[in-house]
């Protein structure tokens, strides 16, 4: 199935496009609920080393390893484009900044600053299927749909969640599924959404890893 054609009829069957309605959420969703975090994420991102990949600045905000994330961006970018140009052209006009960051359950993503964060240590190890580098390009497709998503004019609430949801890993699958996998991550079975607690646990314990001072 051609990724554009499902994602029309998804807000095109009873959600609103976007309007003064659309709008006021937006702001108060992304701007003024997330305004803590803005504020600690915006600097964050102009203190540490970036490069530019394929026209997405990539900062690297993990403590020194000897490991360029970068490059793992940089490639997971490159697979995008090159096996699935249309679903790329929608990363590039969504996703500005992609921001490497230990203490996240695989990634988080603004839309109103387009910042695409994740965490490199969610991805697997390399004999893993799908690689890492295989699965962070998944999960930026997925990432890259809630913009598009949003950009039409579907906001993600409390009464569309799931379905918002399942729609984003339903791209994640598919793009998979176009590298010859037969299972992914995405699969409906395979999902989770972990609790509160069980992310900021994972945070915690993922920051002292990273920062070297695991106990």
């Amino acid at each position: 199935m051609i990724a554009v054609a499902s994602l029309p009829a998804y807000y095109a069957t009873g959600m609103a496009k976007r309007g003064f309605c659309f709008y006021c959420g937006f702001v108060a969703q992304h701007y003024l609920r997330e305004l803590p975090g803005t504020l600690l994420t915006m600097p964050t991102l102009r203190a540490f080393p970036f490069e530019v990949k394929r026209g997405i600045r990539v900062v690297d905000a993990m403590p020194p390893t000897g490991v360029r994330p970068t490059s793992t961006v940089g490639a997971a970018l490159d697979l995008v484009a090159a096996s699935d140009p249309v679903r790329f052209g929608r990363v590039g006009m969504h996703i500005r900044t992609v921001a490497v960051f230990a203490g996240l359950v695989s990634s988080v993503y603004h839309p109103a600053f387009k910042i695409c964060c994740v965490n490199l240590r969610c991805l697997g190890s390399p004999g893993d299927t799908p690689s890492p580098i295989e699965f962070l390009a998944s999960i930026i497709v997925h990432d890259a749909t809630i913009g598009y998503l949003e950009g039409q004019g579907v906001l993600r609430t409390g009464t569309n969640y799931d379905r918002f949801d399942r729609l984003c890993c339903e791209e994640a699958r598919r793009f998979l599924k176009r590298l010859g996998m037969a299972r992914t991550p995405w699969d409906p079975e395979r999902l989770w959404r972990p609790s509160l607690r069980v992310a900021l646990t994972f945070g915690l314990q993922d920051m002292k890893q990273g920062s070297g001072r695991e106990s």
